[in-house]
């Protein structure tokens, strides 16, 4: 599955690190959630004739859904905050103490990053173009995100914290060759989100 590697893989590197995946892989996910199984298959077939049609690489967005919204259809948006724990809470304890017993580290990925979140919603060249021009566009999509991103800490990061020694909130802030934005760009627009 792709969010739970080759445990012999993980061995032959001595990898001391285990993710605790949001959800079960597909063969365990047949199990305990039928219904969530079936569209997970769907999604990933479909994902995979897009991509042999030639219509999107996998792992590459190029469907930029909020590209020409504007600051107040942006504004009317509403975070979608999570209330509950996801479904697989129990399912997921269950995995980080075995892996702990194993005398592994735990670890989970909690959210994509404010930056990342913005290019794959706006566009890559949009959000440059934004991060220097249309700081409140930019400020109305942080916003929300960060209202999710706390009830992620809520509904996730709470209730992981004893079974987990890591949590992830990633972002994508360079290239190869430096990054993405100046070191100016960053303190004024992204740093005070990832404080937050």
């Amino acid at each position: 599955d792709d969010d739970w590697a080759d445990e012999r893989i993980l061995r032959y590197l001595e990898v001391d690190l285990r993710l605790v995946p949001y959800q079960p892989p597909l063969p365990v996910l047949r199990d305990v959630d039928p219904e969530a199984c079936t569209r997970a298959i769907a999604d990933r077939q479909r994902n995979r004739e897009e991509a042999a049609a030639g219509v999107k690489t996998p792992g590459v967005s190029q469907a930029f859904p909020l590209a020409n919204a504007t600051l107040d259809e942006l504004k009317k948006i509403p975070a979608q905050v999570p209330r509950e724990p996801s479904p697989y809470l129990d399912w997921q304890i269950a995995v980080a103490k075995r892996f702990r017993a194993e005398g592994f580290a735990t670890t989970y990925w909690v959210s994509s990053g404010f930056f990342e979140m913005g290019c794959w919603n706006r566009g890559y060249d949009q959000f440059a173009v934004d991060l220097l021009t249309e700081p409140d566009i930019v400020a109305a999509l942080f916003d929300r995100w960060l209202q999710e991103n706390l009830g992620c800490v809520e509904t996730a990061v709470k209730p992981l914290a004893p079974y987990i020694d890591i949590f992830c909130f990633g972002d994508d802030w360079g290239l190869q060759t430096g990054p993405f934005m100046s070191p100016a760009t960053f303190s004024e627009r992204v740093a005070p989100y990832t404080a937050a």
